[in-house]
């Protein structure tokens, strides 16, 4: 997150100290930032939801087993 969060300001101040559009540098730094951090997000839940599936596939595996 906190490298979304600079590679976003990194983007505003490069478009503003080299005379580009200055709206044009805020609005994709604060794309950039706005969902830089949603896809964090949902990277991290499916990373989460994949363990959480090992974990039932294994329980359901531990209790069919043939005893």
């Amino acid at each position: 997150i906190i490298g979304v969060v600079f590679g976003g300001l990194a983007a505003i101040i490069t478009s503003l100290s080299f005379g580009g559009s200055v709206f044009g540098g805020l609005f994709s730094g604060l794309c950039t930032i706005i969902f830089g951090v949603i896809g964090v997000r949902i990277s991290c839940e499916l990373i989460i939801l994949s363990f959480n599936i090992y974990g039932k596939l294994r329980e359901i595996a531990e209790n069919t087993a043939v005893k």
